[in-house]
């Protein structure tokens, strides 16, 4: 018995174990982005569901609260805004 698997790549999710019964699925967001809401471990039940809720990943980005904006940028670590005066 196994629980739906259907992630697609925009989630910006990555997944680590399996579907099986009982299985413990951990999420964790790609680099530069960050779980937001939902569960990172979710538990495959005997109904063939997930326990919790379906996580979802939000970019770490935020833009500059100024008129002088120009961009933003993120690097593999952090985050960084871009400004001109």
């Amino acid at each position: 018995m196994s629980c739906n698997c259907t992630y697609s790549a925009a989630e910006h999710l990555t997944l680590d174990g399996d579907n099986q019964y009982e299985s413990v699925l951990n999420h964790s967001c790609d680099t530069g982005w960050e779980i937001v809401s939902g569960d990172q471990l979710r538990v495959c039940l005997h109904n063939k569901t997930w326990s919790g809720f379906h996580p979802v990943c939000d970019s770490m980005c935020l833009p500059l609260p100024s008129s002088h904006f120009t961009g933003i940028r993120c690097d593999l670590t952090q985050y960084e805004n871009m400004s001109q005066f």
